[in-house]
């Protein structure tokens, strides 16, 4: 049996008595980039979401989340004063009437689920108040004009409880304020009721004068203003900071009543994704990210009882590096990195996007010159950097066989096997540890070449050399049939790349390359014998035996095999020839066959291919 590699045993050997250490100890002794999940970006390093900047974050306290704002005035109320969407609870107004108001407000429509607990927030302050605390204060959610700018909007469309200043001097003299009723009138002495509801306020002034010359003809002079605007009630739900019920003028945009409930929770609400709903049913759905780039917004005007659903946030890619936007972007399908490109808009010297993220539940790094990245899907939690054209220094490492530990491996560019073996645990009951290999995407693509190589120069052989005989002719129409036979199986041959690193029980510490596979294979205890056998098959490894005893177990060479070079391949991918080699535990024998066998001259050159592909694959293909 081959001896145990003394390097191996030693850094098995370490790697146990650095199981006790932290896993920064651990880590800290070996030059790779990281392990696992530990090779990803933390959360909360990375940007902030694209779109979090409209807001002002979680500004809104509880105490505010939870007060419901009402806005239509009660049966009888006084015509003059603010309403109770901008009254301030006084701290001498008493539990007596603190109490009722909240409770109504709180507890209304469907926000009550939400006002109820808001509610119960406010009765504990309210209860502290008592007990000698001072009341709380119920924030303003009215709109107060900046000074010099007009109090309200002319494309304010007048609602039933609008609060309208008519003055009438000449003819006849008015100074009254008055309400819009339930009909949409206004009623004015000696002229009447005029309908205003649906007028913008800007149109007032005309509607009411046009109505007063109906019966004062001449001398009559009107000035009309809004003197007060009912709110529109408005709730906002979904991934918001405070849901609840918001009250804001009717031309309020949505991003106020955003801005209402906190803003959009930038770690659960879309900013892509909002729907309105009125009675039930989505009336418009909203794309923050075409006002945020284009400065767009629909024309919506929101109504009594509307709601606003922020939904949940969509898949997330950071963009980082060489862009002018460094953020976090919410993506819409499908998900490629054009999409992302347009949106974090690259500076004109980055060519390269190095992408970090999880594929197939392992972490994994990809590099991409800006052309390629657009046509690439990315996932849900990518962090993607732009760089100018300089190579990244980062790979990706993975790990097969029988191991107990991560599978894949983000490592630096200077990482050598040794490097990786401390993070390769291993049963050495099930794991052969005396035989790890290496499969290299670059050695399986030169044997690949190699293969076709030969096959296409045997294929130039027959086809150009020249017949002067109809036997000749028919020899080469047989050899042609047979190199066809010969190229139809090899579709099905993948040559896997197999680097060998162990060599008479001692391990070399190669450099790796991006994309490489460790593979530690299972212990086994059976010998398989294959090709020009009579019965191939996997066969009971006995100690001391020698290839007979494994050939004669698959019933003997067959009539074409060539029993002076046998192939065995160790599981470590050593491959040893001759006529008598050693066999341990695991090992394959490939049994190919004899080109003196055959009276057909291009059998020669095909078994030639044949041993090449055994090498590589460690398969025997059948003619």
């Amino acid at each position: 049996m081959r001896r145990f590699p003394l390097v191996l045993v030693a850094l098995l050997s370490w790697m146990a008595a650095a199981s006790a250490q932290s896993v920064q100890d651990t880590q800290a002794a070996v030059p790779i980039g990281g392990a696992d999940t530990r090779s990803l970006p933390l959360h909360s390093s990375l940007p902030p979401m694209f779109g979090a900047s409209l807001f002002s974050g979680p500004g809104v306290t509880a105490q505010a989340a939870a007060v419901t704002r009402t806005s239509t005035p009660a049966p009888n109320a006084p015509s003059q004063g603010s309403t109770a969407a901008s009254q301030l609870i006084q701290p001498n107004s008493g539990l007596a009437g603190l109490l009722p108001g909240m409770l109504q407000g709180s507890l209304s429509g469907a926000a009550g689920a939400a006002g109820a607990a808001g509610a119960a927030g406010l009765l504990s302050q309210v209860a502290g108040a008592a007990s000698g605390g001072q009341l709380p204060t119920v924030p303003s959610t009215s709109v107060q004009p900046p000074v010099g700018l007009a109090a309200f909007d002319p494309n304010h469309v007048m609602a039933p409880g609008d609060a309208v200043q008519v003055h009438i001097y000449g003819a006849t003299t008015l100074d009254q304020q008055v309400t819009v009723d339930s009909n949409g009138d206004i009623f004015l002495p000696t002229i009447g009721p005029v309908q205003v509801a649906g007028t913008l306020a800007g149109n007032l002034q005309s509607v009411v004068a046009t109505a007063v010359a109906t019966v004062y003809h001449t001398n009559a002079q009107v000035y009309v203003t809004l003197a007060m605007a009912v709110p529109v009630n408005v709730f906002v739900t979904g991934a918001v900071v405070a849901p609840g019920q918001y009250a804001q003028l009717s031309t309020a945009s949505i991003i106020t009543y955003l801005q209402s409930a906190g803003g959009i929770d930038p770690n659960r609400g879309s900013y892509r994704n909002i729907e309105v709903l009125r009675d039930g049913h989505a009336i418009a759905h909203i794309d923050l990210y075409t006002f945020l780039l284009q400065g767009h917004l629909p024309p919506l005007r929101m109504r009594e009882r509307d709601t606003i659903v922020v939904q949940p946030q969509g898949p997330t890619v950071a963009a980082e590096g060489d862009v002018s936007g460094v953020f976090r972007y919410e993506l819409t399908r499908p998900d490629t990195g054009a999409e992302l490109i347009e949106l974090a808009r690259p500076y004109p010297d980055a060519t390269e996007a190095n992408l970090i993220g999880i594929r197939d539940g392992r972490p994994a790094s990809f590099s991409y010159s800006l052309a390629q990245f657009r046509g690439v899907r990315i996932e849900n939690g990518d962090v993607v950097t732009f760089t100018p054209d300089v190579p990244t220094n980062v790979m990706t490492v993975q790990l097969d066989g029988r191991i107990d530990g991560p599978t894949t491996l983000v490592v630096t560019r200077q990482a050598t096997l040794f490097d990786i073996l401390p993070y390769t645990p291993i049963d050495p009951y099930f794991s052969d540890a005396s035989s790890i290999y290496v499969r290299r995407v670059s050695v399986a693509q030169a044997q690949t070449k190699a293969i076709q190589e030969a096959m296409q120069r045997l294929e130039d052989t027959v086809v150009t050399s020249p017949t002067m005989t109809a036997e000749q002719a028919q020899m080469k129409a047989a050899e042609a049939q047979i190199i066809f036979q010969f190229a139809s199986k090899l579709t099905d041959v993948k040559p896997e790349g197999r680097l060998v690193v162990q060599h008479d029980g001692h391990l070399s510490n190669v450099r790796l390359e991006d994309g490489d596979i460790i593979v530690v294979p299972s212990r086994t205890d059976l010998v398989l014998v294959s090709g020009e056998v009579r019965v191939p098959q996997a066969i009971v490894w006995v100690s001391g035996a020698d290839i007979k005893h494994y050939i004669e177990g698959a019933g003997g060479f067959t009539e074409r095999a060539d029993e002076s070079r046998l192939l065995v391949t160790h599981p470590s991918g050593e491959v040893i020839v001759g006529s008598d080699p050693p066999i341990a535990a695991g090992d394959r024998i490939i049994v190919l066959p004899s080109a003196d066998s055959w009276a057909i001259p291009v059998i020669k050159d095909i078994t030639q291919i044949m041993y090449q592909i055994a090498i590589a694959t460690g398969v025997a293909i059948k003619l």
